[in-house]
């Protein structure tokens, strides 16, 4: 048999996506970056960065942990995808784009311990 694994990270013409399997191979998720409402190559960036924050030699084992990740992509990229001036490569992208982002995100209540 020629049996190969699938492709992790696919960037063609129309499509955008990263491939996670969780370590045991029991549960799956394509994550389709064409869904951002940021530029292509904004989206190609974020796609490639996950790709290798959720590979193999990663820390990231399971799907929650892949799903917690994507939050975390679709946090920025919602935040990207609204400043002034727009950014359109991953060259645009401030530290203070960053900040502004991670700072949007509301924090969860705490309980007292």
């Amino acid at each position: 048999m020629n049996w190969r694994a699938p492709e992790r990270l696919v960037i063609t013409e129309d499509e955008c996506s990263v491939f996670f399997v969780e370590e045991k191979g029991r549960r799956s998720k394509v994550y389709d970056f064409t869904k951002l409402r940021v530029s292509t190559g904004i989206q190609r960036w974020l796609a490639q960065s996950f790709a290798r924050a959720t590979g193999p030699t990663s820390g990231v084992k399971r799907i929650t942990a892949a799903a917690s990740l994507w939050g975390g992509v679709q946090i920025l990229a919602g935040h990207l995808g609204k400043v002034i001036p727009p950014v359109h490569q991953p060259a645009d992208i401030t530290a203070a784009h960053i900040k502004e982002s991670l700072l949007a995100v509301p924090l969860a209540p705490r309980r007292p311990t």
